[in-house]
């Protein structure tokens, strides 16, 4: 990037970036002329004259002070000059570095459509706003306002490969249509994000996400698993270990799912599950929820000690903030299944002395609880001065440190970068009617990005305490039934024990048999195996 800097106004300005082959005399400038034409305007005012020769000798603050008082009316320009100066004003914010106040400008120019004389010329400059701004989400939205054919005739902002630029807005455009439930729409999108482009794994991610919400489990698989052999061809793809995690464990979902339709029938889906849970590294951040979701395809395959040795792992002190609560109710109906009711009910005086507490504090902590609020909290857990008890700290903490969470809060913080760049600014820019306008639209922008964030962490509390009421709920259910299994065989003989010494553990010579005694140890997570005795009479 060159740095150039340029007197304005008897003020001083830092000016940044390169020239594009695009941005030519602007009055000989084919789309100028075209939106000239179709206005039927005049010449140009000295204004948009002077801004225009400022923006292509890359005096960006001086041309964006410029266009800015064409755009407000402080000019004799018209019609298509004045969109035109609105689409340069854009770029020129794109340039300097405020890009929600270019994002502000160019999702206008999406909205008003082919209204608009550059509503396709403003595509590549989202893209370039979307490669950097840490939500993509405000950019697939007004990409979304475009149709798959706009892609055809853009150009490049930067030097990016223009292929690499249309795969990109295609990407976006997918992810867009997903977002608004036109599934089919947003598959054939998605499945024309070449192998080659950057977003390949994620536009696989979101194409199976959408076969799976259509019901279709054989393409659903096809998507994650293209995504498995694309990393494998080329491990150094963006995000790749995370992508493939990701894979194996929306596969293991697919496989786990379409063997409970098949009910007796699904056991080698239910291995194909099993097998996919057991691919995700145990230094991912979805470990935890494959060591869960295999225990439970295990309870389903009837490997009752297999799926009691995950959730032992699962419940160890080295996951505090961990929150599966369900683990217990797992471990709840497989004592009873075996009626070991002692067992059975000694989970559900577990589930309750960890959690009953628990759910009472997030019930008060959902309660009243508005945006700001939510996103008052989220900050202090990224903080480390979240208050309540250690398991509230531990598990919000935990549950508030998803990437869509985080993203919000990064917008925050760039918007607040953004904020104090503006204020260091020379006064020809910050107390311009631009500066004006760019803050205005900054303290838009974050009030937005704050209310966002909050509404999510309000779900997530309310979600937590809500499932915790459900569980609750079913381990009083399995209480119930215990008791009544319990007074129905008062005064009977001791209930039938195949083997009183308990399950017996096989080993082969590429094991040890190392019986628990209390201590966890962190390399053993995920081959612990818990035999169950079954002690309920014969039939």
């Amino acid at each position: 990037m060159l740095a150039t800097r340029v007197a304005l106004l008897g003020c001083t300005l830092a000016l940044v970036a390169p020239v594009h082959a695009q941005d030519m005399d602007f009055t000989q400038d084919p789309q100028f002329q075209q939106a000239r034409t179709q206005a039927q305007a005049g010449p140009p005012s000295e204004i948009l004259v002077r801004a225009h020769r400022a923006y292509q000798q890359q005096r960006y603050a001086e041309a964006a002070v410029q266009l800015q008082r064409v755009v407000e009316g402080d000019s004799e320009d018209v019609g298509a000059q004045v969109r035109h100066a609105e689409f340069t004003l854009a770029k020129s914010l794109v340039h300097l570095g405020y890009d929600e106040s270019a994002l502000a400008l160019l999702d206008g120019i999406s909205e008003a459509g082919r209204r608009h004389p550059h509503f396709r010329h403003a595509l590549p400059w989202l893209a370039e706003l979307g490669r950097r701004m840490p939500d993509p989400a405000p950019i697939a939205l007004a990409v979304g306002r475009y149709r798959p054919q706009d892609l055809d005739a853009i150009e490049s902002t930067s030097e990016d490969d223009v292929d690499e630029t249309r795969a990109f807005l295609g990407y976006l455009m997918g992810r867009q249509a997903y977002a608004d439930g036109e599934l089919g729409a947003a598959v054939k999108l998605l499945a024309d994000v070449p192998a080659e482009a950057p977003e390949h794994l994620r536009a696989r991610f979101v194409e199976g996400l959408a076969h799976v919400r259509m019901r279709r489990a054989r393409p659903a698989i096809a998507s994650f698993r293209a995504m498995l052999e694309a990393i494998e061809e080329d491990g150094d793809q963006p995000d790749a270990e995370r992508m493939r995690n990701l894979a194996w464990l929306s596969l293991g979902r697919v496989y786990y799912t379409a063997a409970l339709q098949q009910g007796s029938e699904g056991g080698e889906l239910l291995g194909a599950a099993v097998d996919a849970f057991s691919r995700v590294d145990n230094t991912s951040e979805h470990w935890l929820d494959a060591l869960f979701e295999s225990g439970w395809a295990l309870f389903v395959a009837d490997q009752q000690a297999r799926a009691l040795g995950n959730l032992h792992a699962l419940l160890s002190p080295f996951f505090p903030g961990a929150f599966y609560p369900e683990a217990y109710v797992l471990k709840a109906v497989t004592f009873y299944q075996a009626c070991q009711m002692n067992n059975a009910m000694a989970m559900v005086g577990a589930f309750r002395d960890r959690y009953d507490g628990l759910r009472q504090e997030l019930q008060t902590a959902a309660g009243g609880l508005d945006e700001e609020g939510g996103f008052a909290l989220l900050e202090a857990a990224r903080a480390g001065t979240l208050r309540g008890s250690p398991s509230l700290q531990a598990v919000l903490t935990r549950g508030l440190s998803d990437r869509e969470v985080l993203r919000q809060h990064q917008r925050v913080e760039s918007i607040g970068d953004q904020r104090r760049r503006l204020k260091e600014a020379p006064a020809a820019l910050a107390r311009s009617s631009l500066g004006e306008r760019i803050l205005q639209d900054l303290l838009v922008a974050e009030s937005f990005a704050r209310a966002h964030a909050g509404a999510l962490v309000q779900s997530r509390i309310t979600r937590l305490g809500e499932e915790l009421q459900e569980l609750a709920n079913q381990m009083d259910t399995i209480e119930i039934e215990v008791i009544g299994y319990t007074r129905g065989n008062l005064g009977k003989a001791t209930p039938y024990n195949p083997n009183p010494a308990g399950g017996v553990v096989e080993v082969d010579s590429e094991h040890v048999l190392w019986p628990f005694n209390g201590e966890y140890w962190r390399d053993e997570l995920g081959y612990y195996r818990q035999e169950v005795t079954h002690h309920c009479a014969p039939r």
